[in-house]
């Protein structure tokens, strides 16, 4: 089971800010969103350019794998003043 963070404008858009999803396998980021989007269209929004993936707390491309028990978490980027 892989577990899935929202964080800010995307829990916002999405209306959640957690979401559990089973792997057979291995698969990428961008895997997962197809996988995702599948299961409820409103997941299409992670395909943002704009948004950050981070694997088990450590940023990382689309192409990352993701494997049973990580964690995945999307958000948008963040600034500061």
């Amino acid at each position: 089971m892989v577990n899935i963070l929202f964080f800010a404008q995307v829990r916002e858009k999405l209306q959640k800010d957690a979401f559990q999803f089973q792997l057979s396998q291995p698969i990428t980021v961008v895997q997962l969103i197809e996988a995702l989007t599948e299961v409820n269209k409103d997941f299409e929004y992670l395909k943002a350019p704009h948004l950050f993936v981070a694997v088990n707390q450590t940023l990382c491309e689309r192409e990352q794998l993701v494997e049973d028990l990580d964690e995945v978490a999307f958000f948008p980027a963040v600034t500061g003043g």
